[in-house]
């Protein structure tokens, strides 16, 4: 039984009662394809990401979020796409607790699709080509992040 629901703008979403999340979201690309994560919370797919610890940057958080999804840099840089810190980005929690998810996105391409270990919020992970992103349920806070990149890249 999935135990969040994420919203986001136009969405109703029940009232806050606990503090913002801050996350570092990376997504991962090789070629036409993007690296999606089967979550354990919604059962919905996502991009990699990783909660903010009280002594790191988002830029660290997303390093580390690599490193436990068992991906190398290996030389590929991080590129930042943006924060996402809209108001309307909310988690609800089965425990009751309802808060704003505050999120800075990046994106690293890999040259080759590198073999992954599932993250402490995933099942597994899985290669997907972008032209079939349509045919997943992707949570919509992590939605919002391709769909930025995907413009921002189709307008280059």
């Amino acid at each position: 039984m999935p135990f969040a629901r994420y919203y986001i703008k136009g969405q109703p979403a029940p009232e806050l009662n606990a503090g913002p999340c801050l996350e570092a979201a990376v997504i991962v690309t090789c070629g036409s394809k993007i690296l999606l994560e089967h979550r354990i919370d919604t059962f919905q797919w996502g991009v990699l990401s990783g909660v903010l610890e009280q002594t790191e940057s988002f830029r660290n958080c997303a390093v580390r979020t690599l490193t436990d999804a068992g991906l190398r840099m290996k030389g590929a840089q991080l590129k930042e796409i943006g924060l996402f810190d809209d108001p309307h980005r909310i988690a609800s929690m089965l425990d009751g607790s309802v808060f704003r998810i505050i999120t800075d996105a990046f994106s690293i391409t890999f040259e080759s699709e590198e073999k992954t270990l599932p993250g402490s919020s995933g099942l597994h992970h899985r290669w997907v080509d972008i032209k079939d992103l349509s045919q997943y349920r992707i949570i919509p806070i992590h939605k919002e992040i391709i769909d930025r990149l995907l413009n921002t890249q189709n307008t280059k």
